[in-house]
């Protein structure tokens, strides 16, 4: 629990301890899922987390069809506190007749966006107190590293008693802050874009490629989808919903294969853009003046872990990408 220089009291570890006040460890533990329009209704999908430690997080899809500019965010938790009431008092850090707000805040130096959203009042209580809370960010509103708090402030003008001249109570004066975590979104692991279509007299699946400059195109701008035929006869079986028909081996293959395509029809395009360069890899090398974010980025990320798929040849290029994808949805 991170401590604030005031004049003031502010929530720290020893007045948590001194009046027996607790957080559940569980409320540091964030859920994330998106949403999709389907058969004329709206659906929520959760996002799997990879977590490098207990405050950093990385987000995939099982399903392979969420990217942050094409979906967007659900960031939900519960904040759980036990005897709420001892922050209130001449100990604590609220005079008694005031009240406590909670909040969640995000920040985000590279998509240059910060905010807070009120979720709630701490009890005067010596019960346990669950607070539920929702966050929703739109397609392409966050990028990079985005880091989450809870804060603490007082929410009511409400002046003290004589023993609690020293505890602040101004309206929306904050007294506390505690980080529940960092979450990368722009991790070097992108999932394709997937989208539906209906169309009894198409194959059961597609690929559509923009042939635009990679190195200006935004990822999830439409520059590549896995199109797949809900028509289809065979849809069934890449459907996770029909479970006695689903074949997790049949939409590996299909993943693995669009992926693969897609790898050699960039070998085309940038020698469009590029006529001097050598390949999909000498076009890569030169990172110079690429727009943030864009196909070729990370196309190049690809190269790396997680996925670390490689160029060299149509063939090893096949074999990293189903290497991957094996590895990555082999338990679906």
């Amino acid at each position: 629990m991170p401590i604030n220089i005031t004049t003031y009291p502010s929530l720290n570890d020893r007045i948590m301890q001194q009046n027996k006040v607790s957080i559940d460890e569980d409320s540091y533990e964030l859920d994330f899922s998106y949403d999709v329009f389907e058969d004329g209704e709206t659906k929520n999908y959760p996002l799997e987390k990879d977590s490098k430690n207990s405050l950093f997080y990385q987000l995939f899809d099982s399903q392979g069809v969420w990217t942050p500019n094409t979906h967007n965010l659900k960031v939900s938790g519960v904040f759980i506190i036990t005897n709420p009431m001892g922050l209130y008092g001449e100990n604590g850090i609220a005079p008694q007749k005031s009240s406590i707000g909670l909040a969640i805040r995000w920040c985000s130096g590279t998509s240059k966006k910060r905010g807070a959203k009120f979720i709630g009042d701490i009890n005067k209580s010596p019960d346990r107190q669950e607070i539920q809370f929702c966050v929703v960010f739109d397609k392409a509103e966050l990028r990079g590293s985005v880091k989450f708090y809870f804060e603490f402030f007082i929410n009511s003008n409400e002046l003290g008693s004589q023993n609690e001249q020293h505890l602040a109570n101004t309206k929306g004066t904050l007294i506390g802050e505690d980080q529940i975590c960092i979450l990368d979104i722009d991790a070097k692991e992108q999932n394709f874009p997937i989208e539906l279509f209906d169309d009894p007299e198409a194959p059961l699946w597609k690929l559509s490629v923009l042939e635009n400059d990679p190195r200006f195109t935004p990822w999830g701008s439409d520059a590549v989808k896995i199109q797949l035929n809900k028509a289809h006869k065979d849809y069934k079986y890449i459907n996770k919903d029909v479970k006695t028909k689903f074949s997790s081996v049949l939409l590996r293959e299909i993943l693995a294969s669009a992926v693969s395509l897609y790898i050699n029809k960039l070998q085309e395009i940038a020698k469009k853009w590029d006529p001097e360069c050598q390949g999909l890899q000498d076009f890569l090398n030169d990172d110079t003046d690429w727009e943030s974010g864009c196909v070729a980025e990370v196309v190049k990320g690809f190269q790396s872990e997680p996925m670390n798929l490689d160029f060299t040849s149509p063939i090893e290029t096949s074999i990293s990408v189903h290497k991957y994808f094996d590895l990555k949805l082999g338990n679906l």
